[in-house]
């Protein structure tokens, strides 16, 4: 994981041809991935993918991959989505590369009373159909053009809807989908108007999607009404915020090693029994740690309530009548000093 880390870096920091990146320390070619150098990007048409496909076009050679893309079209928006497609097909010819145009079909999903999609319907099967091709074409890696405006987006809808510190770890650089397969994002660091300036100088006009513009998503609404007015007043919000997301990413990973210690150690003393004397002398913030590892591990949904519950009933006078269910298969009680997860037996 050590060297695709280091090789996403090496594409992102040469990405964008030394006119909008300001990194010094560049990995040296050596680091570039070796084996499979296949590379697919995720090409819409917009700014930040059609950056991204002419950089690559420019370095690709010189690392040695091979560069492919391919544009899912969702033909939700009629003759503009036709006229992406058309511009992603032939921007590719003009730099030789290869391109596959995939239609999407929506005729299984359900779309709301208004007849939209959810944004995360769409992106799941997005990344279902670009992982069916990429595997189909022996390929490694899966590249999107992400930036730092996406990944503050990110962050703040995870804020408005709820989540964990693990949540605040926003959009990976890199990540596993599968066991030949790995998603790269090399533009985290940089912003749209980084991309939009090194368009600019190669003299590129590209697609702009109009349901960009439709508030009726959740990140669009962040981004035309929410962001605007606190990048007014704080400019470098964004700056400050993708700072803290790589303080809680490190500190998070700290927790992650402790976590697995405490239910390892719990474990140990009789799987499905955890001592009650060391569960419960753990500061709060691992006692949900391990209940919330211990939940997904039995295939149990979590939630700060179900986890707080458990822990108030660890607590009890006399907890050995009670008991709490989880769900169909799994439930919790307290027994002989010991927090015992049960399975329920049908019938």
């Amino acid at each position: 994981m050590d060297c695709l880390a280091k090789a996403a870096n090496v594409i992102a920091y040469n990405s964008l041809i030394e006119t909008a990146m300001p990194y010094k320390e560049l990995p040296p070619k050596e680091l570039a991935l070796s084996g499979n150098r296949h590379l697919l990007l995720a090409l819409s048409g917009g700014g930040d993918s059609t950056a991204l496909l002419l950089a690559l076009s420019e370095i690709v050679h010189s690392f040695d991959f091979r560069l492919s893309a391919c544009h899912i079209n969702h033909g939700l928006r009629g003759n503009e989505s036709e006229a992406d497609a058309e511009f992603c097909r032939r921007l590719c010819e003009q730099l030789k590369i290869d391109c596959e145009i995939i239609q999407l079909s929506l005729s299984r999903l359900n779309a709301s009373k208004q007849g939209h999609f959810s944004e995360a319907t769409l992106r799941e099967k997005r990344y279902q159909c670009l992982t069916s091709f990429a595997q189909a074409k022996n390929i490694s890696f899966l590249l999107t053009a992400h930036t730092l405006d996406d990944q503050i987006e990110t962050l703040l809808f995870r804020l408005f809807r709820g989540t964990a510190l693990t949540g605040l770890k926003g959009i990976e650089y890199c990540r596993k989908l599968d066991n030949n397969l790995y998603l790269l994002r090399p533009l985290l660091k940089l912003t749209k108007a980084d991309c939009q300036l090194f368009l600019q100088k190669m003299g590129i006009e590209v697609r702009h999607d109009s349901s960009n513009s439709n508030e009726i998503y959740s990140r669009n609404y962040i981004r035309h009404k929410i962001l605007p007015v606190i990048s007014e007043r704080f400019p470098d919000f964004s700056l400050h915020l993708d700072s803290l997301r790589e303080t809680i990413t490190a500190e998070d990973e700290l927790f992650d090693k402790i976590t697995h210690e405490l239910f390892v150690q719990l474990e140990s003393n009789g799987v499905n029994a955890w001592p009650l004397e060391i569960f419960s002398q753990q500061p709060l913030a691992l006692q949900r740690r391990v209940l919330a590892h211990a939940l997904k591990e039995r295939s149990v949904a979590v939630s700060f309530k179900r986890l707080d519950d458990i822990i108030a009933l660890t607590k009890l006078d006399s907890p050995s009548s009670a008991c709490l269910n989880l769900n169909q298969k799994w439930r919790v009680r307290c027994r002989n000093n010991k927090l015992l997860w049960q399975e329920i037996t049908p019938g």
